[in-house]
């Protein structure tokens, strides 16, 4: 893990750091063929475990409990521009969230013993939900785009950008 040398709040570089993971699994997920051309079930193909846990950790950067990252609550203790998209997404996701929660502690994460157990919160991967989470899934990796730059910049970390971005997009590629 990055050692904190920030006036940033711990909760705040560990939510960078999950915020960054959740933007690999995004943008692999992004680039993955379309699942219905393999003749796999959803759930057997490259594309539907990357979806699970791109859910999964989408889900845990807007978990409500306590103790748990939640970047609205985390984000809100120091100015900066992203609240008001970042509760726009949270507004968006808020449907969602029973069921990907689910599917976090039972598919994604957590596992269970029991396929009727397992298959609750999996009508996500089904439309009209499917894309509703597809597109809060890309709002996010695009604001994420924009938060991680951010926060390496007002760490006086300016050479890391392009590292970042190249990680993310690809090697001469621009951020959208």
């Amino acid at each position: 893990m990055t050692k904190d040398r920030t006036p940033f709040d711990e909760a705040v570089v560990i939510s960078i750091e999950r915020l960054m993971r959740f933007c690999y699994l995004a943008q692999i997920l992004l680039e993955q063929e379309d699942p219905r051309q393999s003749g796999l079930p959803l759930e057997l193909t490259r594309w539907g475990t990357l979806l699970f846990l791109t859910g999964s950790f989408l889900y845990s950067l807007f978990e409500d409990s306590d103790n748990a990252l939640n970047l609205v609550r985390v984000w809100s203790g120091f100015p900066h521009p992203f609240g008001d998209e970042l509760q726009s997404i949270a507004t968006q996701l808020e449907p969602l969230k029973d069921n990907l929660r689910h599917v976090r502690n039972r598919y994604g994460f957590h596992g269970s013993l029991s396929r009727t157990r397992e298959a609750t919160g999996l009508s996500i991967f089904e439309e009209p939900q499917a894309q509703a989470l597809r597109a809060v899934i890309g709002r996010m990796l695009l604001l994420a785009g924009k938060m991680i730059p951010w926060h390496m910049a007002h760490l006086g970390r300016h050479e890391l950008i392009p590292a970042f971005t190249a990680q993310l997009f690809g090697v001469g590629e621009p951020a959208p």
